[in-house]
């Protein structure tokens, strides 16, 4: 009952406050229409297209690059991968599995810190089988996703390497999502320059605007999205 008289005492307001703008003052024209007060609309918020929680992301189709079709793993533990291809060599890939733990919390340290560094441990087992050479960590920090402007912290590794004699700039990067871990493996020869880095930065620009629509950032829990 209260809530009913609440919202019938706002109704009075607003239809008081409207007949009182729209009355004639003394001393003005009737004809006079008074001026109008300018609102500015807020744009209409964009909803996340239907998806029931672990489901596969719909991962959007970006200018410059070729998406791979979702590729979903036999154990469930392993999730599910795309891969996105550009000219020259530069590949980014896009993890999101929960490798059988439990205890991803929406955090960049505990699971989420554990992982990057297992990340980073395969790699260095593939440059003991003799694929890598000179494997270098150049960055090892915190970082939102779509640099400066971006909305998501992740834990983020800069490598260099050298491939079948290519000197190669290398990325590891990880944030949890829905009790999962998001790892994103970015690699291109150093030879395309900021040119590749600047599709690279687009792309992850998109990505992350993906991420977002889905992230529940009303719960004060969540500290993924800032």
């Amino acid at each position: 009952m209260k809530v009913r008289t609440s919202i019938l005492s706002l109704l009075i307001s607003v239809s008081f406050f409207t007949a009182a703008a729209f009355a004639q003052e003394p001393g003005k024209d009737p004809k006079t229409k008074p001026e109008q007060p300018k609102t500015d609309k807020p744009a209409p918020a964009v909803k996340a297209p239907g998806r029931l929680k672990g489901e596969p992301l719909p991962f959007p189709e970006i200018e410059g690059w070729t998406k791979s079709p979702i590729i979903k793993y036999p154990q469930s533990e392993l999730g599910y991968s795309v891969n996105y291809d550009a000219k020259g060599g530069s590949r980014v890939s896009v993890y999101v599995y929960n490798g059988g733990r439990t205890d991803i919390k929406n955090t960049l340290t505990g699971a989420v810190k554990q992982e990057i560094e297992q990340a980073k441990a395969e790699i260095d087992m593939i440059a003991e089988m003799g694929a890598y050479q000179n494997v270098k960590v150049e960055k090892d920090e915190k970082a939102k996703l779509a640099g400066k402007t971006g909305k998501i912290d992740t834990l983020r590794k800069v490598l260099s390497f050298k491939a079948r004699g290519n000197e190669m700039h290398s990325e590891i990067v990880i944030f949890p999502f829905e009790g999962n871990f998001v790892k994103f493996r970015m690699t291109r020869p150093k030879s395309l320059g900021p040119e590749a880095e600047e599709a690279v930065n687009k792309l992850l620009a998109e990505i992350e605007a993906m991420f977002v629509m889905y992230m529940d950032i009303s719960d004060a829990s969540k500290t993924a999205v800032n």
